[in-house]
This record gives structure tokens, C-alpha cells and sequence, in this order.
């Protein structure tokens, strides 16, 4: 009976019904287990079971442990609510990539998180991903000139789209993009304007000891898409460049390391878990 009535539940499409045939059956299985180390261990088989059971299925250990501790008032089979509930949840998370209540919202196109995460831009500083050698040009520089060392390849003003303008001390002077120059070349023709009048005198930095976070919410506040490294919060001397590109490789590094996990030997002969 509690097979059909978990059958109609979950066919349904509501998240409904399953709570009391879940504890059934980890309690029928665990007692089953029980007996096999003497009769009088299938009460304790049973109790674990449902903790097991509860808690790996619907991805919440504690809520296992504790639904089952209020049954019995017994404080002597926490440890074994323990072990059972989190060998569970293991075995869920390596095996099954959503729990069973938010599978049904999955499947209709609603991402549902499995778990809590700390943002990776949180963890990562800004000295981590910056480029250290930023794109230098002295503000004096006509856009004609700056262009053309563009056109050469020359490194490492060709493989960004801004180029950090430095005054005559080294100093940040402002910051002028390609779209910058080629809408003065356009305009004029001639490119005889320097890069600091066709660019950004009042430019936003960030500095190698704020987070990625930081600096990626002054990027989207002020709509741009690179910031001047700075050497600090107070200081003017440029240390680095950080692009979008930059900040993606934090995000591209953390998603490897995660992908690729060595766990050694285990019951089903694969070394190595693939995290979806």
C-alpha cells in the first residue's frame, strides 16, 4: 500500500506524500539489515533506516536524525542516526544530482541549488587574477601613434581593448579604449588628438587586496567592462589590469578544480567523481 500511495505521489507532480512512505520503507529495511546481527538489533536497524532514509533522500541529515529522535526520546541512538544519515546523504550527492522533492521542479525548467556555496569572486582577490603586465601607454601619446602600435600586434597593447594612460611620474592619467580611437579616427581622420583627450580622465581602479566581488560590482555599476589595478586604495602607481576575461578565468579555475575530484578506490571501481 505505501508503495502505491509513494507511486501516486510522485506521479502527481506535487512534492506530497512521500514522508511517510519514505520512513516506511528505510524502516522495513533497516530492520531487515538489523536482524542479520541478532533479533534484538532491528529496532535499532529500523531507527537508523528512517534516519537514513529521510535524510539522504530529501538531501537534510539533521532533519532525519532529529524526526526520528522525537519518536523514540531515545538519546542513546544518536550516534547510530549519525552514521546512517550522513553515510545517506553521501551516497545521494555522489549518485543522484537533485534530491526527490525538487526533481519534479527541475524537470520543468526551474534550476533548483542542491546546496548552499560561497561565490568563488568572494574567496578570490583581485592580485589573483589581474593581468601584472597592464597595457601601458604615456598620455601624450597621439591616438595615431597608439593605434598603430596597436595595428602591429605589439604586446601587451594588442591583446586588450583598453590601454592604461600613465603621466610623465607613472602615475595613473587616464584610461582610452579601441572604440575610442577609432571613433576619432573616424571623426578626424588625422589622430592628431591625444589618447588622453579622446579617453576617461576620471577613472575607476581597484586594487589587489579587494575581492573579485569588489571589483566586479564597480564594473557593472559604472557599466564598464576593465578596471586599472592600482597599487593601493590611495595610490596611483598602476600594478595590473582586470578585464572580464580575467574574471572569468577565477570562475573557469574554480569549475576544474571541482570537476575533478580524487577520491581514490571505491565500491563502484571509479577513481575520479565528475561534480555536475
Amino acid at each position: 500500500v505505501k508503495s502505491v500511495i509513494w507511486a501516486v505521489s510522485l506521479g502527481s507532480g506535487t512534492s506530497g506524500g512521500v514522508l511517510a512512505p519514505l520512513l516506511t520503507f528505510g524502516g522495513a529495511i533497516g530492520a531487515l539489515i538489523g536482524a542479520q546481527w541478532g533479533p534484538e538489533q532491528a529496532g535499532l536497524g529500523a531507527l537508523a533506516g528512517m534516519a537514513g532514509m529521510m535524510g539522504g533522500t530529501m538531501r537534510s541529515p539533521l532533519t532525519g536524525m532529529l524526526f526520528v529522535l522525537e519518536l523514540t526520546h531515545d538519546f542513546n541512538v544518536l550516534p547510530a542516526l549519525l552514521v546512517s544519515s550522513v553515510v545517506a546523504l553521501g551516497v545521494t550527492v555522489l549518485l543522484l544530482r537533485r534530491s526527490i522533492l525538487t526533481e519534479k521542479l527541475a524537470r520543468r525548467g526551474q534550476h533548483i541549488a542542491r546546496e548552499y556555496s560561497v561565490d568563488v569572486f568572494e574567496l578570490t582577490r583581485v592580485r589573483d587574477v589581474m593581468d601584472s603586465r597592464p597595457p601601458l601607454a604615456p598620455s601624450t601619446i597621439t591616438v595615431a601613434e597608439l593605434s598603430a602600435r596597436i595595428a602591429r600586434g605589439e604586446v601587451p597593447l594588442a591583446q586588450r581593448q583598453g590601454t592604461v594612460l600613465v603621466d610623465e611620474t607613472g602615475g595613473l592619467a587616464g584610461l582610452v579604449t579601441r572604440s575610442d580611437l577609432m571613433r576619432t579616427l573616424r571623426v578626424s581622420g588625422n589622430g592628431l588628438k591625444t589618447a588622453l583627450e579622446v579617453g576617461e580622465s576620471d577613472v575607476i581602479t581597484t586594487h589587489p587586496d579587494e575581492t573579485v566581488s569588489e571589483a566586479l560590482d564597480k564594473m557593472l555599476s559604472a557599466q564598464i567592462g576593465r578596471l586599472p589595478v592600482v597599487e593601493s586604495p590611495h595610490s596611483r602607481r598602476v600594478v595590473g589590469y582586470l578585464g572580464r576575461a580575467d574574471i572569468l578565468a577565477a570562475r573557469v579555475r574554480f569549475t576544474e578544480e571541482e570537476r575533478l575530484r580524487e577520491t581514490g578506490p571505491w565500491p563502484f571501481g571509479a577513481t575520479e567523481i565528475t561534480k555536475k
